[in-house]
């Protein structure tokens, strides 16, 4: 006999009785309750003679803290949040997430046009050229990216009370930088999207209200982004008129009722339109993919994919609805 086709034979011995301990030692307390007082089990080739109540007694018994479930209490102090876990990691999620918001903006026709640049550092550089940031805002930014830098990487000593106030100007920054280019990307749109010259001249009501269903994704459905950035549409084309001698046409913004009433909208259409995709490919009707628009809202007379991506469905959904959630609350107030 080979040394391979002992150690079969021997595992082959084994299998059964180690098979029925385990199931002893898992199912102990059903088995106690069942079988109580069995003292021999029999089995293809062989038998074992098993005590259930010397197993359990030798079993050890776990902490009574651990028969209760978590309650919310309990999991808020285990959390990774409130663990005090090294905040350098947080850090560089932050610096991760800034430099994203530094490369965001690179086709929006602005003058000089912002370019694929090959440093953070340049990039900051057209951004400041393009008015898109102040000097004082660069310096700023600069600053975090170097300490980041330095404490995630060189791993350079810094305070515990050094690494959180830089976590709390960073979180700031990103929503700093978020705002001006979202803000000037949604500028961009006003002026060379049709939808948007379809808002601005028509007197449907209608139109303005398409334009922002179709368009929610640009400005992430913040409410102050957009009024934003129609303020500053308005006021160039104010001056432009001013300085051409003509009337501008300036844009109307929603009330945030109406914001909401759009939001709405979007959701069920989204929402129908997934339930259309989970058909077979060879039924989808292209019409039911497009949008559908009220009939309260006028005479709208375009229409398009509502997704034109469907990847990102669920993210957008998501953003979606914590604005709708964010500005239900709002009009309450």
């Amino acid at each position: 006999m080979t040394r391979l086709e002992a150690l079969v034979k021997v595992i082959r011995s084994l299998a059964w009785p180690l098979t029925i301990i385990l199931l002893v030692v898992v199912f102990r307390n059903e088995l106690t309750t069942v079988l109580k007082g069995v003292t021999k089990l029999e089995f293809p080739g062989g038998s074992i003679t098993v005590r259930l109540d010397e197993i359990q007694t030798s079993l050890p018994k776990p902490e009574p803290d651990q028969l209760q479930a978590f309650s919310s209490a309990d999991l808020v102090k285990t959390s990774l949040i409130r663990s005090g876990g090294d905040p350098r990691i947080a850090l560089a999620r932050i610096w991760f997430a800034l430099e994203q918001e530094l490369f965001r903006p690179s086709e929006l026709g602005l003058s000089p046009p912002i370019e694929a640049s090959r440093t953070t550092s340049r990039r900051i550089d057209d951004l400041v050229e393009a008015k898109l940031l102040d000097a004082a805002t660069a310096h700023n930014i600069r600053e975090f990216l170097e300490l980041a830098n330095e404490s995630t990487n060189t791993r350079q000593h810094y305070s515990e009370k050094e690494l959180e106030r830089a976590l709390e100007v960073g979180a700031r920054l990103i929503t700093d930088v978020r705002r001006r280019i979202v803000t000037a990307e949604l500028e961009h749109h006003f002026r060379h999207n049709i939808l948007w010259h379809n808002a601005q001249r028509s007197k449907i009501r209608g139109e303005m209200l398409a334009a922002v269903a179709a368009s929610a994704p640009v400005f992430e459905y913040d409410y102050d982004l957009y009024k934003e950035a129609i303020n500053r549409f308005n006021h160039k084309e104010a001056a432009r008129g001013a300085a051409g001698n003509f009337d501008p046409i300036l844009m109307q913004p929603l009330t945030l009722g109406e914001f909401v009433q759009v939001l709405e909208f979007r959701e069920q259409e989204i929402m129908r339109v997934l339930k259309e995709k989970r058909k077979p490919q060879k039924d989808w009707k292209r019409d039911n993919l497009e949008w559908k628009w009220p009939q309260e809202w006028g005479g709208i007379h375009w229409s398009g994919p509502v997704l034109r991506d469907e990847k990102p469905a669920d993210l957008d959904l998501y953003k979606l609805r914590r604005a709708l959630e964010k500005y239900r609350q709002r009009l309450k107030q």
